[in-house]
């Protein structure tokens, strides 16, 4: 626990890291290092994190894009899946994962620590980032992020109070 995180100059650099960021993803899906993403490329990245993607997965992901993949085309595409994210349904599921006894209330350190842990790993300054704007409460000794009302920040909807 602990003071919660300073949210002090926040949006320093913020498209630059997320741009970073991509163009590392980038890099490691392109496989052969050719400055492309093709299936190839995609089958090997599924393979290794141990996921069987079949022909048609593949080709379905493929046709998403309107020619080759390069760096540029990644950030396109990148750019309508994280736009199509702010869906206040689907945002709303994600963090009820959080919260089984749905109680509208999530634990901050549990968040941090699994965005840190899994998947495309968060660095502290990255979760800053990501929770900078979250309602959070003192409850019970515990930092507590009231994810309704922040789902509602992120997809532009207003805070209640």
């Amino acid at each position: 626990g602990g003071d919660p995180p300073s949210r002090e100059n926040e949006g320093t650099g913020e498209h630059t890291g997320l741009s970073l960021s991509l163009r590392q993803a980038f890099q490691l899906i392109d496989n052969n290092k050719d400055g492309v993403i093709d299936k190839h490329d995609l089958r090997k990245t599924y393979e290794s994190l141990g996921i069987s993607a079949t022909e048609s997965e593949l080709e379905k992901m493929m046709s998403e894009a309107p020619g080759a993949i390069n760096f540029t085309m990644f950030l396109t595409l990148f750019g309508e899946k994280f736009a199509s994210v702010a869906d206040p349904e689907e945002l709303g599921m994600a963090f009820k994962a959080w919260d089984p006894e749905i109680k509208g209330l999530v634990d901050e350190d549990t968040i941090r620590h699994d965005l840190m842990t899994w998947g495309d790993k968060f660095t502290t300054q990255e979760c800053d980032l990501a929770l900078r704007d979250a309602p959070i409460y003192e409850k019970e000794g515990k930092s507590w992020i009231d994810y309704p009302n922040y789902v509602k920040v992120i997809c532009g909807g207003e805070e209640e109070e």
